[in-house]
């Protein structure tokens, strides 16, 4: 049940919009398609809108390009690879269609499915190591930090103040 807008397909649940974004670039020898998915958890974003006084409909929890999310099995390594799509002339276009029917039903909804609960997204945030961030929260650290607050607090996590001392000490 998605919703296709202008480049992305968005599909709204109880707590999370699930969104496949596509990029089209034109270059002069052929068009690239590169695609995204992302977790927009919509508490934890709201939550973290008004804390910062930005509207939250437009920030995302959790997400990366296919080739990311296809890598990184916990979550967290970064895995570089090059999954854009490359249409140099009319035959590659029956491959990029399938290649992106791959990549959806393959790759971004078994993503949508495993890390939409709150649960799972703790585990990304706020499980060690902190030295790095993991590759689908793809966000500054600061903000890493406030929405892994956000989210400790809304499962209410045990080590809840070491967690505010070890972002405190990383900011």
């Amino acid at each position: 049940d998605f919703k296709k807008s202008k480049n992305e397909f968005l599909r709204r649940t109880d707590n999370c919009d699930h969104i496949f974004y596509l990029i089209f670039t034109k270059w002069s020898s052929h068009i690239t398609l590169e695609a995204y998915a992302y977790i927009r958890h919509i508490k934890i974003e709201s939550i973290y809108g008004e804390l910062i006084g930005e509207d939250w409909k437009n920030n995302w929890t959790l997400g990366s390009n296919i080739c990311n999310i296809k890598n990184t099995p916990d979550g967290r390594r970064q895995i570089n690879e090059d999954c854009s799509i490359r249409i140099i002339d009319f035959s590659d276009i029956n491959v990029a269609v399938k290649t992106l029917e791959d990549h959806f039903f393959n790759v971004a909804v078994p993503f949508f499915e495993k890390y939409s609960s709150l649960d799972e997204i703790d585990k990304l945030y706020n499980e060690p190591p902190f030295d790095e961030i993991p590759v689908l929260v793809q966000r500054t650290l600061s903000e890493q930090c406030m929405k892994g607050l956000i989210v400790a607090k809304m499962v209410k996590r045990k080590n809840y103040k070491e967690l505010v001392r070890t972002f405190d000490n990383s900011i």
